[in-house]
């Protein structure tokens, strides 16, 4: 009896911050957009129609999501043992995956690797049109797409699957991706030293999860080919930690060759350095992070206004902070 699957859970913990990450990508995109920043009345309107639409899509596919779970997993019931022990194994295989791709996206979501085509920056320059059903349109169709790249890959994972199992792994992977969001939002807002630790940090650990997951799932699908010895499990286990390991590095070194050849080009100076330097940005925002950003400043202006009142020698502080919260926004 099986509570959760990892396959389920890593494919929604992947999904949270890229669907995140596309909702502050259009914010970003609209407060920069001549239309849509003309006025706030105008850009508050742009906001509700980013909120309006992603919710639309993130409920359609919920439901579908949950329809289709539903009707595969009532279609496998009573599986193979062996067929069982395949599917946990190729749930483990997914998590791994799914884990290490993670691990190279958080060096370059933190801006120590970088990519020419930014998620964060790729609707500075579209054309987001001037009425509400153009942008509802646009924003709908692109979380409609991160939502696609993990519909049809979590459908082997249904399968004999009980009424547990589905939705636990779902909330599971959602907590964790928010926990991975919140990571990257952290991590954006320290520099220097401190920024490199976090992200080698948080990049060792979704790499060290990712190679027990692979093991594990190493371990189920041994068993059905029946290597019932401890020697033969053991020399495949070392054997699939060597190729996981070797594939984590050439990733991970290939990311860093073409950042180092781009810095030598100088293509990075308006992206990375600036970053690294602690140059206040649009790109540091994702939609959780804006969230976490919005109640941040209620607070400091909640805290500036109780200062005031009860001295008149801190007018400096208080446009500090009006002026800080005046970029956060």
């Amino acid at each position: 009896f099986e509570i959760f699957s990892w396959g389920i859970l890593s494919l929604f913990a992947y999904l949270v911050p890229h669907v995140s990450i596309e909702i502050g990508a259009y914010r970003q995109a609209v407060a920069k957009s001549p239309y849509w920043s003309a006025s706030d009345d105008r850009l508050k309107e742009a906001y509700g129609h980013i909120v309006r639409s992603s919710a639309a899509a993130i409920f359609t596919f919920f439901t579908l999501i949950a329809i289709f779970a539903t009707i595969v997993a009532l279609l496998t019931k009573g599986l193979d043992p062996r067929m069982i022990n395949i599917i946990n194994g190729m749930a483990y295989y997914m998590g791994s995956t799914i884990f290490l791709f993670i691990s190279r996206k958080i060096p370059k979501w933190t801006h120590y690797y970088y990519h020419a085509n930014s998620t964060s920056e790729k609707h500075d320059n579209e054309d987001l049109g001037t009425s509400g059903k153009v942008l509802n349109f646009k924003v709908y169709c692109d979380i409609v797409v991160q939502f696609l790249r993990i519909f049809f890959l979590l459908l082997p994972f249904y399968c004999g699957a009980n009424a547990v199992e589905i939705p636990t792994s779902a909330i599971l992977g959602i907590v964790l991706g928010f926990f991975i969001d919140f990571c990257i939002y952290k991590c954006r807002r320290t520099f220097g030293r401190r920024r490199l630790v976090l992200t080698i940090l948080s990049a060792l650990i979704m790499f060290l999860a990712g190679l027990a997951l692979f093991l594990t799932g190493t371990y189920y699908i041994a068993v059905v080919w029946g290597l019932e010895t401890r020697r033969g499990r053991v020399v495949v286990g070392i054997s699939m930690a060597l190729v996981y390991t070797t594939l984590a590095l050439i990733i991970h070194g290939l990311m860093w060759y073409r950042t180092k050849k781009l810095k030598e080009r100088g293509t990075d100076s308006s992206r990375i350095t600036r970053s690294r330097q602690g140059a206040p940005s649009f790109r540091d925002r994702m939609g959780t992070s804006l969230l976490i950003s919005k109640v941040m400043g209620k607070k400091k202006h909640d805290t500036s206004d109780l200062h005031t009142s009860k001295s008149s020698g801190s007018a400096a502080p208080l446009a500090s902070i009006d002026a800080e919260g005046a970029e956060e926004s």
